[in-house]
């Protein structure tokens, strides 16, 4: 294979739908990730994405009859004078190349039947591809953590299929023996314990390097048996017998894998037999991950004595403990907004009370907003200093910014921006438009940190979250003003605002319940996947079609209606409480972000369900973001409901 088909795979294999379009932005930032992926020389890069991209249709390259030419093409120079390049060979014959990749890529991922060979059940090629690569960016969802726990505990299913007695211990050993020396197992080996496991369900004399591989192989052992059981289930509920059980990931791959195999059985039917239209299923597939269906992977089973077949949703966890959802101050907004107003709808609120109430909750959003800019403004103080006293030591820090085993990763991305010409989003500016006058090609370390620093300063509207991490650290290193206090306040603010906000709106009742308690429980409803408690909407229309799969340990709609004790939405609203924020505070005693608790009245006790916590990802000049977790006293309600 010569070079240009390498970068041209590797291309494939990170764009969407496999085929390569050099007209496309996007396309071309993964060609940038593909090169770098195979560590080729910056001058090539450079050249070869001359080449690749093409001059766009405006004024000046239309009077110039260059539209559609490549970077750096002379239209006086004959074909004589011309350097010959492996790229013409491509354009020359494009559609003969792309057929070749397609082909290729439908045997590497297992898209369409392959060539020769016999037709794979489920997805099974595009995911030991996924297992041979490693996790890869832009190619699935998730990270190395989330993929290896939803391949390998399909992978554990079917191996159930063959074998239903295996023990853990035997299916670990499988699992280990087969792919434990695959790139993505690679991913997730180190020496710590994966989803609160303890060390006394290690085996005897495991190395320290492979408990994390070990315990995240457990997890997706525990996981894979609950899926292998839940198809079996399912089989006995609809009295099939002869049955075909297929495992799917959730990648573009194995997303069409499973519309193919939707549309050749006879018909879908649910859990009690009744007939599903094949486009809703279909619908609910392709909207995988969110929304009305927020599952990872998914379970079809066929009756092979009469074609029908039924489909499984599973939203896949390595523990209780695990995130549930996350957000932002902005799309809690609207989603509050949402909420208001389906009150006025449903007529549980007049028009002239909803709109009322809505303008409220709009002037709490402009408050929030303003707080928001404040940090902005505090954030811009660091930045301005270290532009006015850039040496070698601000340099120093800028570059080895990263707390990984990389330290010039986040640079790294930043140079890359700021040595190219690319277009700086919803502007007509060029990152390297702040390069410092005279700068080399390519640039030095030192004149990329005057370019991202001339860049901070400039009134952006938001810093990327390793952009403040590596400003906020050469601040500290630098002996730079301290913000401390400053933001300090903004998150103070910014914490009791949003507790004002309920605790208002609470002076109105709508079903007996304070409307702030409304809006936050119908939120809190939302992030917690509850309309598995009798929904009508989704994969929650259909009994038994979803739910989430914590290591083994199920949360469905029965198990949600035993721990809480509610039967409906309106039952959950009504038990609802939520307490005050209360304030995290740093080693330094400072306010970074806050936990909130929800409180339900399970029986006559007052039960902790969920921690709203607010935190900042992005260092301590960040924004702050919510992350939502079961309560330890919850997730004891899950195990004992199973």
């Amino acid at each position: 294979m010569n070079l240009i088909d390498k970068i041209l795979e590797e291309w494939s294999y990170r764009v969407n739908d496999g085929m390569p379009n050099p007209s496309n932005p996007l396309h071309l930032i993964h060609l940038e990730e593909s090169i770098d992926e195979l560590h080729l020389p910056r001058e090539f890069k450079i050249k070869f994405l001359e080449k690749v991209r093409k001059y766009v249709d405006n004024a000046k390259n239309r009077e110039l009859n260059r539209v559609g030419d490549t970077y750096g093409s002379d239209k006086e120079k004959s074909k004589g004078d011309k350097e010959k390049d492996p790229w013409d060979d491509y354009e020359k014959n494009k559609e003969k190349f792309r057929d070749k990749l397609k082909k290729k890529r439908e045997k590497d991922f297992g898209i369409g039947d392959v060539e020769g060979g016999e037709k794979s059940k489920g997805d099974h090629e595009s995911k030991q591809n996924h297992i041979k690569k490693g996790f890869v960016k832009g190619a699935a969802p998730g990270n190395a953590g989330s993929m290896y726990n939803e391949i390998m505990s399909g992978e554990v299913s079917d191996l159930l299929q063959d074998n239903p007695d295996a023990t853990e211990e035997e299916l670990v050993k499988s699992i280990l023996d087969k792919y434990g020396d695959s790139n993505l197992a690679k991913q997730n080996s180190s020496n710590r314990m994966a989803g609160g496991l303890k060390t006394g369900e290690l085996p005897d004399g495991l190395p320290k390097e492979e408990r994390e591989l070990y315990t995240k192989t457990l997890i997706a052992v525990r996981s894979g048996k609950r899926k292998y059981q839940r198809s079996q289930s399912a089989s006995k509920d609809l009295g099939w017998k002869n049955t075909e059980t297929s495992e799917y990931f959730g990648d573009s791959a194995g997303l069409k894998k499973q519309e193919e195999d939707i549309n050749s059985a006879s018909k879908v039917v649910d859990l009690d037999g009744n007939e599903i239209p094949k486009d809703e299923i279909i619908e609910l597939i392709r909207a995988g991950g969110g929304g009305d269906n927020p599952s990872d992977t998914a379970t079809i089973i066929k009756n092979k004595d009469n074609g029908e077949a039924t489909i499984l949703f599973t939203s896949d966890k390595d523990s209780t403990n695990a995130i549930i959802a996350q957000s932002s101050t902005k799309a809690e907004s609207t989603q509050t907004d949402d909420a208001i107003l389906q009150l006025g709808d449903d007529g549980k609120l007049s028009s002239e009370e909803s709109e009322a109430i809505a303008g409220e909750r709009r002037n709490y959003a402009s408050g929030l907003k303003e707080i928001e800019n404040k940090l902005k403004s505090v954030t811009n103080e660091p930045a301005n200093y270290l532009k006015d006293n850039v040496d070698d030591k601000v340099v120093d820090s800028m570059v080895n910014s990263s707390a990984g085993a990389n330290p010039r990763k986040y640079f790294d991305a930043e140079k890359k921006k700021f040595s190219s010409d690319k277009k700086i989003p919803k502007t007509d500016k060029k990152y390297s438009d702040f390069l410092p006058e005279g700068s080399d090609s390519p640039p030095t370390d030192k004149q990329i940190v005057q370019a991202l620093l001339n860049y901070a300063t400039s009134g952006v509207k938001d810093l990327t979250g390793p952009q403040q991490k590596m400003i906020g650290k050469a601040n500290k290193e630098n002996g730079g003003p301290s913000v401390e206090e400053s933001v300090e306040k903004v998150r103070k603010d910014s914490i009791e605002l949003l507790d004002k906000q309920i605790s208002d709106l609470d002076q109105i009742e709508v079903d007996g319940v304070g409307v702030g308690t409304y809006i936050e429980g119908n939120n809190i409803w939302k992030q917690g996947h509850m309309d598995a408690i009798g929904g009508k909407k989704g994969v929650h229309k259909h009994r038994g079609m979803f739910e989430t799969n914590h290591a083994g340990l199920v949360l469905d709609g029965n198990v949600m209606k035993k721990a809480l004790g509610v039967e409906s939405k309106e039952d959950f609203l009504k038990k609802l409480k939520v307490e005050k924020t209360q304030v995290q505070k740093s080693k330094e005693d400072r306010v970074t972000g806050s936990t909130g608790l929800v409180y339900m009245m399970v029986g006559d006790k007052k039960v902790p369900i969920m921690e709203k916590r607010q935190r900042t990802k992005d260092g301590p000049l960040g924004k702050l973001q919510t992350v939502y977790k079961w309560t330890p006293e919850f997730q004891q309600l899950i195990k004992d409901n199973q």
